[in-house]
C-alpha cells in the first residue's frame, strides 16, 4: 500500500545573522489511508514546522 503522505530525511534551517537554527533535522514521515496521526513533542521541537512542510497549516 502506498502512503498518502510521505517524506524522507527532510531538514529545515533558519538563519538569524550568523546563527543557524535547526527547525527539523532529518525527519521521515509516512501516513497511510485510515490512520490517525498525532504530532507531539516539547515546545520548540519542530511540530509546527513539520505541519507546514506537510501542508496542513
Amino acid at each position: 500500500m502506498r502512503a498518502l503522505i510521505e517524506f524522507q530525511q527532510v531538514c529545515k534551517y533558519y538563519y538569524m545573522g550568523d546563527t543557524t537554527v535547526v527547525a527539523a533535522d532529518h525527519i521521515s514521515f509516512q501516513v497511510y489511508k485510515g490512520e490517525f496521526v498525532a504530532i507531539v513533542g516539547q515546545s520548540g521541537s519542530g511540530k509546527s514546522t513539520c505541519m507546514n512542510i506537510i501542508g496542513c497549516l
